[in-house]
């Protein structure tokens, strides 16, 4: 785990002690899935959820990567939000205010210091944050097997699906 975090952290894997947390040697929520994707290649079960719960070397290494992916989606939610925190609730007004059904929020995550103040400066400057890339196909391309194979990517690929939503029980501890 020291290497997969030197790797992802871009550190010498000397420089990174049992009792360091990810977060404080420089690692973000786009590192932690960087992190995960190294962990898999390597065959280790990692989730984002694993880190976020245990971001100390020494806790995370000693989890049981077997299903370590079905653990966090059972405590997920819950241990980021905190135990006097109704996270059906939580969960119901964050679809709400996204306009989608509670079944398709899967996690709750707090807002890191950084995610906050560039959600900050986006409310104050709607247009400067925004980017958009627009893919032409080619006359050739069977659109609805390309819509499919877009929606499965999509279905298997948790970032492809993530969305930040302002909810004041969800920002970032203090």
């Amino acid at each position: 785990m020291q290497q997969l975090w030197a790797q992802v952290l871009d550190i010498t894997p000397e420089s990174i002690g049992l009792d360091d947390i990810f977060f404080r040697l420089g690692g973000d929520s786009i590192g932690a899935m960087k992190l995960v994707g190294e962990a898999r290649k390597k065959g280790v079960q990692l989730s984002v959820a694993d880190l976020f719960c245990h971001p100390r070397l020494a806790a995370l290494a000693s989890l049981d990567m077997s299903n370590s992916a079905s653990v966090a989606e059972d405590i997920a939610a819950i241990s980021l939000l905190g135990p006097d925190i109704s996270t059906r609730q939580v969960r119901k007004e964050v679809a709400t205010n996204c306009s989608v059904d509670t079944s398709v929020v899967e996690y709750l995550y707090p807002c890191s210091p950084l995610q906050e103040g560039s959600m900050s400066l986006t409310s104050k400057r709607t247009s400067e944050y925004i980017m958009q890339s627009v893919l032409e196909l080619w006359a050739d391309v069977d659109e609805d097997a390309f819509r499919s194979a877009w929606e499965q990517v999509a279905r298997y690929t948790a970032v492809l699906r993530t969305r930040i939503a302002h909810h004041s029980k969800l920002a970032c501890c203090k």
